[in-house]
């Protein structure tokens, strides 16, 4: 077990060094374009995407990180009031709904992404003709 959390506390501190790098990655970005688009009049078309998905992982990395900790945002007046082993089975019914909550949003938001796609392919298809 004393190996497992030596894991996890690695993988944590380096999440935490890969936000940080994504974090510049996003300024640098933001600033080359800045400056390219209103000084020398250039304008990269891949630097919107690379920020966008440098944020995006930051997110998602961050959230993991938050989830470790059990840092999310939490309403604890309930937690509070109950007893010790009511408070325990609270927790566990607590992550169990996060689990379906987000399994739930994986699938969602899968279909929604492919159903995009489909829609796009078909409409690149139709202009192809």
């Amino acid at each position: 077990m004393k190996a497992l959390l030596r894991t996890s506390d690695i993988l944590d501190e380096i999440c935490g060094w890969v936000i940080v790098a994504l974090f510049m990655l996003m300024t640098i970005t933001y600033a080359t374009q800045i400056l390219l688009r209103y000084v020398f009049g250039i304008d990269l078309m891949w630097t919107e995407e690379l920020t966008c998905y440098a944020d995006i992982w930051a997110v998602m990395i961050g959230a993991a990180m938050i989830a470790k900790h059990r840092s999310h945002i939490n309403v604890s007046v309930l937690e509070e009031y109950l007893p010790k082993a009511s408070r325990a089975w609270l927790l566990v019914f607590q992550q169990l709904f996060s689990l379906v909550f987000f399994v739930a949003m994986f699938y969602f938001q899968t279909l929604v992404g492919i159903l995009k796609g489909m829609r796009e392919a078909k409409t690149a298809q139709e202009a192809q003709s």
